[in-house]
């Protein structure tokens, strides 16, 4: 079954510049983005791993213990995202799951070698706590730990943090959210504030938008129907030398 997905993104990001004694830089502008995404038929699918595996990749439960081995096109978040977050990069992933323990190991390419592992440790019966531990690799290495919580219904808090292994450079992140946008009607409101240093997180990164800043973005999501919702931000932020950050964004994404 094929699904187009229809995105209008509004972007402001201005940069402009001022003498010491000026008052700090101030960040804004716009950007447009229109996308229109379909899935691929099953037709294009051939042997070419570096290629042509096709989204979603085949699972294949090894044993009894959940063992899964993942081959193809496949999307892979390291814990929250603030290190990576791949998206339709061909490679191998396997999968260990024991009871309240998993660990999982990837390699592709994406014209680089990209290597990384998870490891997850849940505790349900402590406000379904989750701590991750996450090691990536490109040209540089990564490494980063988050720890996540449901305080109540439909509130999740959330830390995670970041290191470039190659440069020394770190970030951390934490967010607060409230709500569920996930059903028609439903919305969700989401607080985050992230302190991260030039580098310290990947370009596969969900967050590349953060690297050298500090601040506090707000977020809201909601959803009309199955098919339609928005989402939009704003960012009250400075990069680490001191230029405002101003950047904001609102997208209406329609799926069919």
């Amino acid at each position: 079954m094929k699904k187009r997905v229809i995105a209008l993104t509004v972007a402001v990001l201005t940069v402009s510049t001022f003498a010491l004694a000026a008052p700090a830089p101030f960040i804004s502008g716009s950007n447009y983005t229109w996308q229109n995404l379909q899935t691929p038929d099953l037709s294009q699918l051939n042997k070419d791993l570096s290629n042509n595996f096709l989204h979603p990749a085949p699972d294949l439960e090894l044993n009894e213990k959940k063992t899964h081995l993942i081959i193809g096109q496949q999307n892979y978040e390291l814990s929250r995202g603030l290190i990576a977050e791949i998206y339709g990069v061909c490679g191998v992933r396997t999968i260990l799951k024991d009871h309240d323990k998993s660990a999982s190991f990837f390699y592709g390419n994406d014209g680089e070698d990209i290597v990384a592992a998870d490891f997850k440790t849940s505790f349900p019966q402590h406000k379904d706590l989750s701590l991750d531990a996450v090691f990536f690799q490109t040209a540089n290495q990564f490494m980063g730990l988050s720890a996540s919580s449901s305080l109540a219904s439909k509130a999740l808090v959330s830390i995670e943090t970041s290191e470039n292994l190659t440069t020394q450079a770190k970030g951390y992140l934490i967010t607060a959210k409230y709500g569920d946008d996930t059903y028609p009607g439903g919305a969700d409101l989401t607080l985050l504030y992230r302190y991260v240093e030039p580098g310290a997180v990947s370009d596969y990164s969900a967050f590349t938008d953060f690297d050298d800043s500090r601040g506090v973005r707000i977020q809201a999501s909601y959803r009309f129907n199955d098919n339609l919702s928005i989402t939009a931000y704003q960012d009250f932020a400075r990069s680490l030398d001191n230029s405002i950050i101003n950047r904001n964004s609102a997208t209406l994404s329609w799926s069919f």
